[in-house]
């Protein structure tokens, strides 16, 4: 069974209003993405109305940050560690990032237990 290829309706309305209802932007800006809906109020004349995006919620405060990890600490207090992005390639001296990693451990864990 073949499938059937669907392709978008594509048009062109020449000579239309539209009216932007924006959320932080008072006039909508060149090359920016909106996420929204569009209505046809009439003939000539569109609505575009932007969506309020989620919040992304709470984020955990960052209590330190080094050249390899960040340590976050949640509400209650559990606290959170994060590597840092790294590139790999050949070469790469592991042992001395391993090293790295586990100083910045010590030294993060050290300075938040005196606190």
């Amino acid at each position: 069974m073949k499938k059937k290829k669907v392709t978008p309706n594509s048009n062109t309305d020449l000579c239309v209003d539209v009216k932007t209802k924006l959320v932080k932007d008072h006039v909508a800006k060149v090359g920016k993405n909106y996420a929204g809906m569009l209505r046809r109020d009439n003939e000539d004349h569109y609505t575009f109305t932007e969506s309020q995006r989620p919040s992304k919620g709470k984020r955990a405060p960052q209590v330190f940050s080094g050249r390899y990890i960040t340590v976050t600490c949640s509400a209650d207090g559990l606290l959170r560690l994060n590597l840092k992005a790294v590139f790999i390639t050949n070469g790469f001296p592991v042992e001395e990032f391993s090293q790295g990693v586990s100083d910045e451990i010590v030294s993060a864990i050290g300075s938040l237990v005196e606190k």
